[in-house]
């Protein structure tokens, strides 16, 4: 009765957080190239219905980039069927869907860990999971690229979910008593194929944890060969992904950067976002952790500090490693949306390496695990209060919460939605070539639709070709 009361305040608890940010999915619309990801079939077919146009798209859209611009195969699938071009537009479930995936692959994650893995009562990762997503939510670097840019928060953000959720699967394989069912090993080799065809930092972190995972069973003598196989299915999505044509002419568009610099440049901003994000509020939510955690891990087996060093050492590299295809291709860490992609694995890593250091303690002093559990009802008031004394700091403006929530109260949303609607209006309404302007009501969060006087704009041809036009040009004030 007591876990389902914790868990049902911490699940209240996040829902509420999230209220405005979900609230403003009323007034968010396509952008950019949500629009050029969905002109294929469009621009083939010009007379089909809208479902078939939305299902061709997505069977030829991946073959088509992967030709021509990037090797994603899966990415562009998902980008083919954006929710603005369904025969009922429902752009609205953007922030749905990736708040939604994100959450739920923690849940299940920290779940098959606390049952699988550490043998306990899985209530210990349900709150882990969902303290982790409240703190998360809240702080989110860029709130329209991580929540309501469909191409862009969906290549990053259900990406990670999805990986997140396929590690869950990989923990249940690996501990759990039980046989595998055909079904948990379908979905892991469909799941693995199909982030690797997502975006390249996910797609990396994905084949070396598996590689890792693998390596440590071989060391061992004990290779798990469901893991072989998952092995080799990542590593032949990733190279699918990389040889594509496409993606050459998508980086004669960039400066690259040695691959030496690369990967020591990612150590160093890996280590800068490590400080960066630690605020005091985070630090708080440590705190509260430390008890959860200590009866998490209180009957794992005893690791060597020397083991547990290297764990702490390979996971702070795999964060690093994310930021490695960006640099190196691109020589910088990438847009705000992927920025957003570290902040989530940011939590991540820190928790599993907070876990890692109270399993060494508990190797060698579990009094002091006892100690812990024994005066959680301390920790968890003095880390409540540092967290609410860090959101205090920083400012309750800070938060995502009051960001939303200030753009509906203040009718910034709904002005920018009724700008977006006339544009869209006026497009309809024009003959082959059209003059419109851009969105005057736009924020940070609400961004302009960033037309240019170029008709051959990447942007420009994304509408027209949408809305079957010949040219789009800005119309200038």
């Amino acid at each position: 009765m007591r876990e389902k009361v914790i868990r049902g305040i911490l699940v209240v608890l996040l829902i509420a957080s999230l209220f405005p940010i979900l609230a403003l999915s009323r007034y968010i619309h396509p952008l950019w190239d949500d629009y050029s990801s969905v002109t294929t079939a469009r621009t083939v077919f010009p007379d089909l219905p809208t479902l078939l146009l939305v299902i061709i798209n997505a069977i030829i859209n991946p073959i088509v980039f992967w030709f021509t611009w990037q090797g994603t195969y899966a990415a562009e699938f998902i980008f083919a069927i954006q929710p603005g071009s369904w025969p009922i537009p429902a752009y609205w479930i953007t922030p749905f869907l990736i708040i939604g995936s994100i959450s739920i692959s923690y849940i299940v994650f920290c779940r098959a860990v606390s049952k699988y893995l550490f043998k306990t009562k899985t209530i210990y990762g349900e709150s882990i999971a969902l303290l982790t997503l409240i703190i998360t939510f809240q702080y989110t670097p860029d709130l329209h690229q991580g929540f309501y840019w469909f191409n862009g928060a969906s290549y990053y953000g259900l990406f990670y979910a999805l990986m997140v959720f396929e590690l869950s699967l990989i923990v249940k394989i690996l501990y759990s008593e039980q046989e595998i069912s055909k079904r948990d090993r379908r979905l892991l080799y469909f799941l693995v194929f199909f982030v690797e065809g997502g975006n390249y930092s996910t797609a990396l972190i994905n084949l070396l944890i598996i590689g890792l995972i693998v390596f440590n069973g071989f060391i061992g003598k004990n290779t798990n060969k469901i893991m072989k196989k998952t092995a080799i299915i990542a590593f032949v999505g990733l190279v699918f992904s990389m040889i594509a044509p496409g993606n050459a002419v998508r980086a004669a568009g960039s400066d690259s950067m040695p691959a030496f610099s690369a990967i020591i440049r990612s150590i160093e901003q890996a280590f800068r976002f490590l400080l960066n994000w630690t605020y005091l509020s985070t630090f708080g939510l440590y705190i509260i952790f430390l008890p959860i955690l200590a009866l998490l891990i209180k009957n794992f087996r005893k690791v060597s500090i020397i083991r547990g060093f290297i764990w702490i050492v390979v996971m702070c590299g795999l964060y690093a490693a994310q930021m490695t295809p960006p640099l190196y291709a691109m020589s910088n860490i990438g847009d705000k949306r992927q920025i957003n992609l570290y902040y989530y694995s940011y939590y991540f890593t820190c928790v599993c390496a907070l876990a890692c250091i109270l399993i060494m303690i508990n190797s060698y002093a579990p009094k002091i695990i006892e100690w812990i559990i024994k005066y959680k009802i301390v920790f968890f008031v003095v880390g409540l209060l540092i967290s609410i004394g860090g959101v205090y700091r920083m400012g309750f403006n800070s938060t995502n919460f009051y960001k939303t929530y200030y753009e509906i109260a203040s009718k910034n949303a709904q002005k920018y939605d009724d700008d977006y609607n006339e544009i869209i209006r006026q497009i309809k309404a024009s003959g082959d070539e059209c003059y419109i302007p851009d969105i005057k009501n736009y924020t940070k969060i609400l961004p302009h639709m960033d037309i240019s006087t170029d008709p051959e704009y990447w942007v420009n041809e994304g509408l027209a070709g949408y809305y079957h036009k010949e040219k789009i040009y800005l119309k200038e004030d």
